[in-house]
């Protein structure tokens, strides 16, 4: 029986883009242990969607499309994803745990793709994305690239520093 590991990297041919509830069965077959440690370019380019990978009874892995951010799989991104996110945070997990990233860790990355998508399909939940943030005690989550905006600051005040 063939044991999996390492990461999948999934692509896709260039000219085409998948629509949401494909299937593309068995791109790993059955009777295999172990699981995969990551995946990656799960995200379709210039899309929502996203190729989720769903592992079968027989041990066989499926992708599927569907919108990225939506943990539950009820084709909405509301407040009910970011739960299950929240209820996942630093830990490890997958895609129905909040890793829509494919590191199989839930973290800030995944709260981003979560919050691109935010009411996706669900136009009547006038909800902020910060209050769902603060409603689930995500509240102080900063931006992705904010890091490097800071590390540019100090930087810049340092050689001023030294400048003097």
């Amino acid at each position: 029986m063939p044991t999996l590991g390492g990461t999948l990297d999934i692509a896709l041919d260039p000219d085409f883009v998948p629509t949401l509830g494909d299937m593309f069965e068995e791109v790993v077959g059955p009777s295999t242990s172990g699981a995969f440690s990551a995946y990656t370019n799960m995200l379709v380019p210039g899309t929502d969607l996203a190729l989720v990978p769903v592992r079968q009874a027989g041990g066989s892995y499926d992708l599927v499309t569907h919108y990225a951010g939506d943990a539950n799989f009820d084709g909405i991104v509301n407040i009910l994803d970011l739960t299950v996110l929240a209820d996942h945070w630093q830990m490890a997990g997958d895609w129905q745990a909040g890793d829509f990233t494919g590191d199989m860790f839930v973290d800030g990355a995944d709260v981003w793709v979560l919050r691109d998508r935010w009411l996706l399909n669900a136009p009547d939940q006038p909800q902020s994305f910060a209050d769902a943030l603060a409603s689930v005690g995500l509240a102080g989550i900063p931006e992705p690239g904010s890091a490097a905006v800071l590390l540019a600051l100090g930087g810049a005040l340092a050689l001023r520093r030294g400048r003097r």
